[in-house]
């Protein structure tokens, strides 16, 4: 599977649009592999750079400590998302078997593209 580039389309105009970060996730998971999803908005993903985000430095710290099993830490997260694109994202990503979500979010709530306080309107 690769990521789907065009998912913010669904929730913001195209001038405003988000991205999240573009990955191939095999569609079987390998045996011995714990497969992880990171949801959440930019400061789950890693904003301005998600190769130094949560997911990249979850794996690490995994394969560190437990060497004999292989992780994958899928990064789903994307800026300025609150609990309903999560929710819709959680969705798709349940397809490919996840053996854990692991969630950081909270901020937008409030001034994400359906919180109250939004900057999108």
């Amino acid at each position: 599977m690769i990521t789907n580039r065009d998912f913010g389309l669904r929730f913001f105009q195209r001038s405003l649009v988000r991205s999240p970060v573009i990955q191939l996730i095999p569609s079987d998971k390998g045996e011995n592999t714990f497969r992880i999803f990171v949801l959440g908005g930019s400061a789950a993903m890693g904003t301005p750079d998600a190769s130094f985000g949560l997911s990249r430095v979850l794996e690490a710290l995994l394969q560190e400590t437990y060497p004999r099993l292989n992780f994958e830490v899928v990064n789903a997260a994307m800026t300025a998302v609150n609990s309903h694109v999560v929710n819709e994202i959680a969705r798709s990503c349940a397809r490919l078997k996840p053996d854990l979500f692991v969630i950081y979010m909270g901020n937008n709530e409030v001034v994400g593209p359906f919180g109250p306080g939004t900057i999108f309107r």
